[in-house]
């Protein structure tokens, strides 16, 4: 019998045990053995996996530093555009609502909103006022717009008008996308919608004459 040290113990081995050499430190281990109990290296397939801390760190360099190329070359070459759509979702009492959609990588900006009506004798349009300033429309997030009638300019415009009068109502969005020149969308609007939005515009204008102290000058 033979005897071995193993992690500080002395350890008895038979002299009919088949032993063999470590692949990598060349010690006497069992035949059977996966794994050398001197230098903790795997005897099968995994010894192929064995990479050393170095070069395990150089692969995880390499690899990062290849996806901030691709990344960046990826960057440079996509098409910068904007493709936004535009839908009328309805109005409630003198209130239109939009729902914007940008299908592109770039911003675009929406600053004008106005209805149009067409008479029998000429064609006239009222202005709505979308709050303040402008709306920019970023990629990949829906947005929602409220727009108002101007009270006063909508009433000067249509105070003389009749519905018989009315041959075609709609809406015109005006957008500005990615390096793309102005352009106006084009939204129907029924000529019924158009005279609940009148009314309601009447009866806001109406409420807001009887206020104190407050002075609207009226054309007709």
């Amino acid at each position: 019998m033979g005897e071995e040290v193993l992690d500080g113990v002395e350890v008895s081995r038979s002299a009919n045990e088949k032993l063999k050499l470590c692949i990598h430190c060349f010690q006497s281990i069992h035949a059977n053995a996966l794994r050398c109990h001197h230098c903790s290296s795997f005897q099968d397939w995994r010894r192929k996996l064995n990479l050393s801390n170095t070069l395990l760190a150089l692969l995880v360099a390499f690899v990062s530093v290849s996806t901030v190329a691709v990344q960046t070359v990826s960057s440079v070459t996509q098409k910068k555009y904007s493709k936004t759509e535009v839908m009328y979702v309805g109005s409630q009492q003198a209130t239109l609502s939009f729902s914007v959609f940008n299908e592109g990588n770039r911003s675009a900006i929406i600053d004008r909103i106005q209805i149009n009506f067409e008479t029998e004798d000429a064609q006239r349009s009222v202005q709505t006022i979308l709050m303040t300033g402008t709306f920019s429309v970023f990629p990949d997030t829906p947005l929602t717009i409220l727009a108002q009638p101007i009270l006063v300019e909508m009433y000067n415009d249509t105070c003389d008008l009749t519905t018989d009068d009315l041959v075609s109502t709609s809406i015109s969005v005006e957008l500005q996308e990615y390096k793309k020149p102005r352009q106006q969308i084009s939204l129907p609007l029924s000529i019924d919608e158009f005279e609940l939005i009148l009314s309601s515009t009447k009866q806001a204008l109406s409420q807001a004459q009887r206020m104190p102290n407050n002075v609207i000058e009226l054309e007709c």
